[in-house]
């Protein structure tokens, strides 16, 4: 109950995570129902020895973070000019980004939205909704990138757009997943609904925007 609270507190505080330090004579082990709450909330814990150098941990940390918004940035560059056609990107340049990131073969946009069963699907959400849609959107992209390892992702306006490469075959998985991730989202925040809608499969770069095009689409129809 103990590290429970510690994590519901950390939750609260919107902390990134929470690292619990061991020791055998007063935490020896992480205990399996504490792993499992914290999983429920999609909420990142890790353990350490208990003499760790925090300070040199965080610094670690804190450069690895840089090195990752740095990398994420350009890749939000890049979506919004696939998916939204923002600017127009030459073709040597398109080329080298379609290498870099593994764009070649089958991609689909998944586009996402949540509401409450209890407002309309276009009531806007108030301050203290914010947690929990970090929780949704961190669990939304731990399951998606967990279930096909080619999976980029743009947050606009609190909504996740994703843009994921599939296998031959691989469309029932999709759907599969959505759903489940549906049922957690249920369980774990009463009232919460959240939709998808789905985009059709293109080879090309180029079509890419037409998939984000129909899954908006989609969207809207299945909120309606």
């Amino acid at each position: 109950a103990f590290l429970n609270n510690m994590i519901e507190q950390a939750v609260a505080g919107d902390a990134a995570c929470l690292i619990i330090l061991l020791h055998r004579d007063l935490i020896p082990n992480i205990p399996l129902q504490t792993i499992a709450y914290a999983d429920a909330r999609a909420f990142p814990l890790f353990s350490a020895p208990w003499d760790l150098q925090l300070a040199t941990l965080i610094g670690e940390v804190s450069t690895l973070i840089l090195q990752d918004q740095y990398g994420e940035n350009l890749m939000n560059e890049l979506l919004e000019m696939l998916l939204f056609k923002r600017e127009l990107i030459p073709g040597d340049l398109m080329t080298n980004l379609v290498e870099k990131y593994r764009l070649q073969g089958p991609h689909i946009v998944v586009d996402t939205a949540c509401s409450w069963e209890n407002a309309g699907v276009d009531t806007p959400m108030c301050l203290a909704e914010l947690p929990i849609r970090r929780q949704v959107n961190s669990m939304i992209i731990q399951a998606l990138k967990g279930a096909f390892s080619q999976t980029y992702y743009i947050n606009r306006d609190w909504n996740m757009i994703f843009l994921i490469g599939l296998r031959p075959g691989q469309e029932r998985q999709l759907r599969e997943t959505l759903h489940e991730i549906q049922r957690r989202a249920a369980e774990a925040y009463h009232g919460l609904r959240v939709r998808f809608g789905v985009g059709s499969l293109y080879r090309t770069p180029e079509l890419f925007a037409r998939s984000c095009q129909e899954a908006s689409k989609a969207l809207s129809l299945c909120g309606e």
